[in-house]
């Protein structure tokens, strides 16, 4: 029995059982527009494209505001803090009506143990807010 906190650092076990929850923690990833967020319009009033990260390696939020002339290709590219060793397994879910109805999900073709890809099938209607969440593990 040990009460108090512990750091462990590559520690290997068969199974774990969390009888509470599971907090993740690090610096967050970096992340950049795709080419289906579009660009800005000066002339019809259409900001540039946005996006933002929240969370870690292991899990977060994304938050892509699309610009003008938008196209069904990659929304935004996320690039990890740390690599990981291998491959990782990415869990992906759009989070809000609009998201869903790109046709939003993570390419896993494309997916290194540096980054991986959100991609669209329907173009973003700019000046929308496309908001994801992620769970990764190797």
């Amino acid at each position: 029995v040990f009460n108090g906190n512990l750091t462990v650092q590559n520690i290997s076990v068969a199974n774990i059982t969390v009888n509470g929850k599971i907090i993740t923690a690090g610096n967050a990833p970096q992340v950049v527009t795709g080419t289906a967020a579009g660009a800005e319009d000066i002339l019809n009033n259409v900001a540039a494209p946005m996006v933002q990260i929240t969370g870690n390696d292991t899990s977060g939020t994304i938050t892509v505001v699309a610009g003008a002339n938008t196209t069904a290709d990659e929304l935004a590219k996320v690039t990890f803090n740390v690599p990981f060793t291998n491959k990782p397994r990415v869990v992906f879910s759009p989070a809000n009506r609009d998201s869903a109805r790109v046709g939003a999900y993570y390419d896993e073709s494309s997916t290194t143990n540096t980054s991986f890809s959100i991609m669209v099938d329907e173009p973003p209607v700019a000046g929308k807010t496309y908001t994801f969440t992620y769970f990764i593990v190797e």
